[in-house]
């Protein structure tokens, strides 16, 4: 386990890059991860995990938007988080967090991820409105 020094006690909000695809890709392998979201509950190839990266490439208007979480600009991967089905006449999109770093769990990172990305998302795109599923386990 991190001592607590070593977790990020700030969020910046990153692009996914191919190079994340590799940890994307072992998260996904791990039950706690997959258990612990709404996400896919099956192993997925890492050629998949890329596909994905690169489906949240702009191209247009984006109705999905998928940052990875870090503590610095070249800091490693502690997760990610996601705006999904934004609908910019309504002005709102449901938000996602997933914390897969098991290490960086439990330091306040998900609640640091969280203010970074309600501040995005009425700050910088004016939404209005955020929802956000949660599993009652």
């Amino acid at each position: 386990m991190k001592r607590a020094a070593e977790i990020p006690r700030q969020v910046l909000l990153s692009a996914l890059n191919d190079q994340d695809a590799q940890l994307l890709h072992t998260w996904r392998q791990d039950p706690a991860v997959v258990d612990g979201t709404l996400g896919y509950p099956f192993p997925t190839s890492l050629e998949a995990e890329r596909d994905w990266i690169r489906s949240f490439m702009p191209r247009g208007t984006p109705t999905d938007l998928c940052f990875g979480i870090r503590g610095s600009i070249d800091g490693p991967l502690q997760g990610y988080a996601q705006l999904r089905g934004i609908d910019w006449l309504a002005r709102c999109a449901e938000f996602g967090v997933v914390i897969g770093n098991p290490d960086a769990r439990g330091w306040g990172l998900g609640k640091a991820t969280v203010q970074a990305m309600v501040g995005y998302a009425f700050g910088n795109l004016r939404l209005q409105r955020l929802w956000l599923r949660v599993a009652s386990f």
